[in-house]
């Protein structure tokens, strides 16, 4: 069975982040489902957390606050530089705790959304975060470590903040019936 996090951990670990290789770095797949498979987690996950990942050309991490908070207004985040960032290049993570649990499909439009306000401010995320089993690598003390926090405040509604372009995406199609052998 896969470990299980909390937030109250993510936030020591952001305050006080491990040192170690990537391979033996602590992650977590922000839902409640234990699987790696993405079909299960589609199907049945339980998402309580959105993340970004910003690696390529990000912005200074005074403007990434700016702009998470354009994005989930005063609710709380979590953003820390990722283990290979530098003073001059400050590659990043975010993680938003979320107010309610998002279902699979809920959360892979939320995600996108996420990803695509973050493009808007002019900033590339990794796309990769929008995979349902896709690892978030948590804190990882490199060369250079900086975080940002908002932990007073409310956990951030998904559904309602992204209300108006949940609204206009297209229906899920239905699913194939079933096949029946003669």
């Amino acid at each position: 069975t896969l470990p299980t996090i909390t937030l109250s951990a993510i936030r020591a670990l952001v305050d006080t982040p491990q040192q170690v290789d990537k391979e033996k770095a602590q992650w977590l797949i922000p839902s409640t489902l234990h699987s790696r498979a993405s079909k299960e987690q589609r199907e049945n996950g339980s998402y309580w957390y959105l993340w970004a990942d910003l690696d390529k050309e990000p912005p200074p991490l005074d403007t990434l606050v700016d702009i998470v908070q354009g994005v989930i207004g005063e609710c709380c985040y979590e953003i820390y530089t990722s283990r290979s960032a530098t003073v001059d290049n400050p590659k990043s993570r975010v993680l938003i705790p979320l107010a309610k649990p998002l279902s699979g499909m809920d959360w892979k439009h939320c995600q996108h959304l996420l990803n695509q306000r973050i493009k808007a401010a002019g900033f590339i995320p990794d796309p990769v975060s929008e995979g349902v089993a896709q690892l978030c690598f948590l804190p990882n003390r490199g060369e250079f470590y900086d975080p940002r926090t908002q932990r007073d405040g409310n956990h951030f509604d998904a559904l309602a903040g992204f209300a108006d372009e949940l609204a206009a995406l297209p229906p899920e199609p239905a699913p194939p019936p079933p096949t029946v052998k003669p």
